[in-house]
């Protein structure tokens, strides 16, 4: 008795769940995420769960979803690149990885979704955007937003990159990690509100990408005091020993390692 009444509430939770995904379903507009939600309730069925007619109506909406899925690839790029000129953003590459300018969208078809990187995927920036030409836009002009809107002081930035290395230079040493240089400088730009009550709602992120692109305005105005060295391969897989910097506007980089100002030694 007790096996059959488990047996029974278990077909009966499972054929709720199979419910919500039903209901789910009719409101998905993305066909990736259709074919997700179909997976999740055949695998569903897999687990003895009957449903009168639902075998048949899977095939039918499989082959729908194909046909769909070629229109939408098709269509997802020329959108996304429409939008991204709104922001004097041009949109380049092939699926699965897109490019503009400082940006790349990794797109994960299967999946539904996109990542979105700094640089040649160096910085996440954001993940799991849902796979809309509209929330991809979206996600590219918030952070492009907070990159070029922001006021930026290059007399104040490399004052503070002076006191930064000054602070990390040691005897006999010529170059700084950019890292522990990005570290300082985060300390010195937090507003008088931090320094007054170090608490986290007073504390303003200085995010890898955003110290990135100030080197890159800092030596395309030609400050030629300050010297980055090129991190080596090895380096380049490891966050903690190189930062990705723009060589241009269109998306072209180096990962450095070192800093080195003239004129200051350990």
């Amino acid at each position: 008795m007790e096996d059959i009444l488990k047996d029974i509430n278990t077909r009966i939770s499972n054929l709720s769940v199979v419910k919500k995904h039903l209901l789910n379903y009719s409101k998905t507009a993305s066909p990736f995420h259709r074919k997700r939600i179909l997976r999740e309730i055949k695998s569903l069925l897999e687990k003895d769960v009957k449903v009168k007619g639902i075998e048949e109506w899977i095939k039918n909406e499989e082959e729908k979803i194909s046909s769909e899925e070629r229109l939408w690839r098709a269509n997802f790029g020329n959108e996304l690149s429409k939008l991204l000129q709104n922001e004097n953003l041009i949109l380049k590459g092939q699926y699965p990885v897109l490019k503009s300018k400082f940006y790349t969208i990794k797109i994960s078809f299967e999946i539904g979704s996109a990542n979105l990187y700094w640089g040649n995927e160096s910085e996440l920036i954001a993940s799991n955007i849902p796979l809309s030409p509209e929330k991809v836009y979206s996600a590219i002009k918030r952070v492009n937003d907070v990159i070029m809107k922001r006021r930026f002081d290059i007399k104040k930035f490399l004052e503070n990159l002076v006191i930064a290395y000054k602070r990390l230079i040691s005897e006999g040493k010529e170059k700084v990690l950019l890292t522990e240089v990005l570290r300082e400088i985060t300390i010195l730009q937090q507003p008088k509100a931090f320094r007054e009550n170090p608490v986290r709602k007073n504390f303003v992120e200085y995010p890898r990408y955003l110290f990135s692109y100030d080197l890159y305005r800092l030596r395309r105005e030609g400050v030629g005091q300050v010297r980055l060295s090129v991190a080596t391969f090895d380096a380049t897989t490891d966050k903690s020993t190189a930062i990705w910097v723009p060589d241009d506007e269109e998306g072209n980089g180096t990962y450095y390692s070192y800093i080195q100002i003239e004129g200051i030694n350990g």
